[in-house]
């Protein structure tokens, strides 16, 4: 934990972290590596998953889409 929150403020993150201690979410949801964005729909479904690096208009694309 105490290195997420080194992560956290070194990289100046300001969305929602989470841990996976035992790794089950991370099998579930397909995590290769860091980092992975996921965009869940209202049903929390992934509706999209981008693994690497995400451009802003992407993000807004893909927000877009599940307004």
């Amino acid at each position: 934990r105490d290195k997420v929150q080194e992560f956290v403020q070194k990289f100046h993150k300001t969305f929602p972290i989470g841990l996976d201690r035992e790794g089950k979410i991370s099998i579930d949801y397909g995590v290769y590596g860091v980092p992975e964005t996921f965009f869940i729909d209202r049903e929390g479904r992934i509706a999209y998953k981008n693994i690497g690096e995400i451009s802003a208009m992407t993000i807004r694309r893909e927000i877009e889409k599940l307004l």
